[in-house]
């Protein structure tokens, strides 16, 4: 059975965009009658990933027009996770709420993608990155990965030499530094 959205809309494009209705003592304070974003994808269980992300500041954003707060909807961003969002929002940032591991998050969804019936090569191809985030930005937790860390990624490994067999035993400045 599909998941039921009522924030999700497909375009003629078959694109997933979000739309939600500003509640209509909202309407004068955050100055819409409704709010859209495109979620920039034909994916239907990613656009529900991202619209629950956006679900989630818009709620927010809700509770700080009621409370008389201004208001910038510019940093409404599906890509985003809510808590960046609203430190932005905030004079002095939060603590970064505790999360798991990356490594463990990981095992838990190797587990549940074998019980779904995904092969072990499938599921290497996957720990492989996985690892590879690791070694290069360490095992944080999962909710200190962001953009900046997945840069970092796309980066060093692009520096990597061709052929480089995942060796992660290595420290990650050695192995560069051979390729060069």
């Amino acid at each position: 059975m599909r998941a039921q959205s009522p924030y999700l809309i497909r375009t003629q494009h078959q694109l997933y965009h979000f739309r939600i209705v500003v509640p209509e003592p909202l309407r004068a304070t955050i100055g819409l009658r409704e709010i859209r974003r495109s979620l920039r994808t034909r994916d239907r269980r990613e656009a529900l990933i991202r619209a629950g992300r956006l679900l989630e500041q818009v709620t927010g954003v809700f509770s700080l027009a009621h409370a008389g707060s201004p208001i910038d909807l510019s940093a409404l961003d599906w890509g985003d996770t809510a808590s960046a969002f609203f430190r932005s929002l905030q004079a002095t940032p939060e603590p970064l709420v505790s999360s798991p591991r990356v490594r463990t998050v990981f095992e838990e969804y190797a587990e549940q993608q074998r019980l779904e019936g995904f092969t072990e090569k499938l599921i290497g191809d996957k720990r492989a990155m996985v690892e590879a985030l690791v070694w290069i930005v360490g095992d944080k937790p999962v909710g200190a990965v962001g953009r900046a860390q997945v840069k970092t990624l796309r980066e060093t490994l692009l520096k990597l030499p061709p052929g480089f067999n995942r060796s992660f035993d290595r420290p990650i400045k050695e192995v560069i530094a051979k390729a060069k």
